[in-house]
């Protein structure tokens, strides 16, 4: 049996010498060279299975990946008298078995259980008794938004705290046994490339138990009050989202018939619905605001950029702000999230993951975005004029 040791000493060599061939010229025997090398990585995950089938299949992925970049670094012309291209679709194949074997050989941590009782108590108190309006407009601000600052500053002491955690890198798994993200190792030095990947995978994951919380604690209890005192229609949303100024033109319905199905319990149809409303919606701010929301191929065919690139788009947080901007992506496209706009598109989603609590704090958050921006409009139509005059004052007195 050959020691880890062992595997990486043959691996150099063979680095060097593929090397050394493809500088000489010999092209076949550096694909040798590199046939051989990839067959090490198999090679070590095999002996890694066998000696520890749980621990194993948590390094095979690793392992089983570079094997298939390695057998992708050889040329075209030297891959059929070496059966390359099988071997790939064979190791795609066991890359993807591996990642299921190792999403069921991982242990659940758990933390003691936290009393959301008062939580859940003083939500459901907040929408009772009220009006259909008000308990709407009530379930809208249960929970306020996140601040981006705040998340960075604990996520920047827990990390000093409990260095550890953050000291090696790590591989994110999704349900059916894909890798989805990788975070690297820190540096605690606050200033590298690895230290702000940790730094945003901390943030991340703070802001998902913020969401489990508060599903759990407000909305849907809140929610089960208001289904049992109020008979909410999809024609009455459609009244109130006509009036958000944040909802793009033709669009209302499709809003409506997305959230009212979440207020009927039919989350699943809520995601399906509303994930693509919000790209759009994203899309034409950007639009507005006069950033560009296209690319143009050689062909001169012009197609629409996705939402993972958009919120990249360097006008977008004067248009979003960061704290809005930062729930939108953490929902919505970020891989070590519930990366719901992905999911949706590539059908992903199961129906329990339609039904989850960040699938329900999505739906939620959603209906908070636009009612939010329905009544800031409507308490600005409503602003008495003498506010209006003073504000027109202070302007001109400032400028003197």
């Amino acid at each position: 049996m050959v020691t880890e040791g062992g595997y990486l000493w043959a691996r150099s060599y063979l680095t060097l010498a593929a090397d050394w061939y493809a500088r000489c010229g010999n092209e076949e025997r550096a694909a040798d060279m590199t046939l051989a090398l990839a067959l090490s990585w198999e090679t070590e995950t095999d002996q890694r299975i066998e000696a520890d089938e749980r621990s194993g299949h948590l390094v095979a992925g690793n392992f089983l990946e570079s094997a298939i970049q390695t057998l992708r670094k050889i040329p075209n012309d030297q891959r059929e008298a070496r059966g390359v291209d099988a071997h790939i679709a064979r190791l795609l194949k066991r890359l993807a078995e591996s990642g299921k074997s190792a999403v069921k050989g991982m242990t659940r941590f758990s933390t003691g259980s936290i009393d959301i009782s008062d939580l859940v108590a003083d939500s459901e108190q907040r929408v009772s008794g009220k009006k259909a309006l008000e308990a709407l407009l009530t379930f809208a601000h249960l929970a306020p938004s996140v601040k981006v600052e705040k998340l960075a500053d604990d996520a920047r002491r827990l990390m000093k705290e409990h260095p550890l955690s953050s000291l090696f890198a790590s591989t994110h798994y999704g349900p059916d046994g894909r890798v989805v993200a990788k975070t690297p190792s820190g540096d605690f030095s606050g200033e590298s490339g690895e230290f702000s990947a940790q730094l945003a995978a901390k943030m991340l994951r703070h802001f998902m138990l913020h969401t489990e919380v508060t599903c759990s604690g407000q909305i849907y209890p809140a929610l089960l009050v208001i289904r049992q005192e109020h008979h909410l229609t999809r024609a009455d949303l459609e009244q109130l989202l006509a009036q958000s100024p944040i909802i793009p033109p033709g669009r209302v319905e499709q809003f409506a018939r997305g959230l009212w199905a979440g207020f009927e319990h039919d989350f699943a149809t809520a995601i399906y619905l509303l994930a693509p409303q919000i790209e759009h919606l994203v899309r034409w701010h950007l639009k507005q605001a006069g950033a560009k929301t296209t690319t143009l191929d050689a062909d001169g065919i012009e197609n629409e950029i996705g939402l993972s690139s958009l919120v990249d788009s360097p006008s977008i947080d004067q248009v979003f702000g960061e704290d809005l901007l930062f729930e939108l992506r953490a929902l919505f496209c970020n891989p070590l999230g519930p990366n719901f706009r992905n999911q949706v598109a590539h059908g992903l989603l199961s129906q329990g993951e339609c039904s989850s609590s960040p699938a329900i704090f999505a739906w939620w958050w959603i209906l908070s975005l636009v009612l939010r921006s329905w009544l800031n409009e409507l308490q600005q139509q409503l602003a008495p004029p003498a506010q209006a005059d003073s504000a027109d004052s202070a302007e001109r007195q400032d400028d003197k």
